[in-house]
């Protein structure tokens, strides 16, 4: 088993189907500011915003034509809903080597040795400079949603950044200019909400796939650097992925009076976004 410290859990994504309307709720209850827009997602037919939330990102995912695998997932889930959990470790093709040996291949991957993976595709088959200079600076495993009881993970690093650890390391997929949109009212993000029929089994699943541990009592937990994982019942029909995310900000009452402006509180008094359940941490004032 690795130490928490092995992992930061840097970006969660979530798949919506208004981007604009999604941004504006997000900007208008968190305080946070886009820091990067990626137009190499167009070729797969999304469109996205990549907002830092503290030393992480949140990045929202639309898909823009019919057929996209983000579409499909909108359609099971029965709309908005969180869809994808990005890890940061020492080395993305040290946990890829690692998982090809419990016979678990990635299904995308880009930078050092296959190990059973498939590489990133260019869409047309032919050389994808773009993807090739990414991966001098940033490795990565996406793994199938079967292999994380539903959920898109990816495992990645950043080979040439000297410190990972450091809070605003450099991270590639925000781009280069992301911290001039780093904003203060919201913190970052605390716990991640993983819904399952089972959650032990879930959680162990899990702690198979990351070598970490599973604490806590009846919900279990398990910890990274930065973020912990819960296993929590279902709360939908689809019984399957992140459902909520726990937030730290500056004021939890300014973000509630933001979400009941916005329609972002629903009739239960809980605030929703891009389709998870949003719990609100007091951090207090900087």
């Amino acid at each position: 088993m690795f130490a928490a410290t092995e992992y930061r859990l840097r970006q969660v994504a979530a798949v919506v189907g208004d981007l604009s309307a999604s941004l504006a709720q997000v900007e208008a209850v968190l305080g946070l500011k886009v820091g990067h827009r990626d137009p190499g997602v167009a070729k797969y037919g999304l469109e996205n915003a990549i907002l830092p939330i503290g030393a992480q990102f949140l990045e929202l995912v639309a898909p823009t034509q019919d057929g996209t695998s983000a579409g499909r997932y909108l359609e099971r889930r029965g709309g908005d809903a969180g869809y994808m959990l990005i890890f940061q470790a020492s080395s993305a093709e040290d946990h890829r080597k690692r998982l090809s040996q419990l016979g678990v291949h990635g299904i995308e991957y880009c930078g050092g040795e296959a190990y059973g993976s498939r590489t990133a595709p260019s869409l047309d088959g032919s050389h994808d400079a773009a993807l090739s200079a990414f991966a001098q600076v940033h490795h990565m495993t996406h793994f199938h949603p079967r292999d994380f009881t539903g959920i898109l993970a990816s495992i990645d690093s950043a080979p040439t950044v000297p410190d990972w650890r450091a809070p605003h390391s450099d991270w590639y997929p925000a781009g280069a200019d992301w911290r001039g949109s780093l904003t203060d009212f919201c913190t970052g993000l605390r716990a991640v909400d993983i819904q399952s029929a089972d959650p032990t089994a879930a959680a162990g699943q899990w702690s198979r796939m990351l070598a970490l541990p599973v604490e806590g009592g009846e919900t279990p937990e398990i910890r990274t650097s930065d973020c912990t994982l819960r296993f929590v019942p279902p709360v939908d029909a689809d019984g399957t992925g992140f459902v909520a995310l726990h937030v730290g900000v500056r004021s939890v009452e300014r973000a509630r009076d933001a979400a009941d402006r916005c329609g972002a509180l629903n009739p239960s008094g809980a605030v929703r976004l891009a389709g998870m359940e949003i719990v609100l941490v007091e951090a207090g004032a900087a």
